[in-house]
């Protein structure tokens, strides 16, 4: 199967605005997975432009996580992917959250609200 691309994710700026530096901080709703394409190593890529960022991402914070799937969304500032974790509940003893497995998990339909900050 094939993995979900940053052009699989649909990003909408729902509110754009300035801190008092001049740096951008945007409401961006994200969208991303149907079921049938895989969770790729690294986790999810997003793109900034599409953000409303021209250079850099500074932080992205969860506002809404409300597909209420049970996953944990952590933003990789490194890659700027999001990755998805799940809780370790398969094994003799529960252990803490654990990534998806790359290329084998299919996360349906996640819509997410952030708030970006950047340039």
């Amino acid at each position: 199967m094939a993995n979900i691309l940053a052009a699989d994710v649909t990003h909408t700026v729902l509110k754009q605005g300035h801190n008092n530096e001049s740096r951008r901080v945007n409401v961006v709703s994200l969208a991303f997975g149907d079921g049938v394409l895989t969770y790729p190593t690294g986790g999810v890529p997003l793109t900034k432009a599409k953000m409303g960022l021209a250079t850099h991402i500074e932080s992205l914070s969860f506002m809404d996580e409300g597909n209420a799937n049970g996953f944990v969304y952590k933003y990789d500032r490194a890659n700027e992917k999001i990755r998805i974790y799940q809780g370790d509940n398969n094994n003799a003893a529960d252990a803490a959250l654990i990534e998806l497995v790359a290329d084998t998990a299919t996360p349906a339909l996640a819509t997410l609200v952030v708030n970006v900050t950047g340039y």
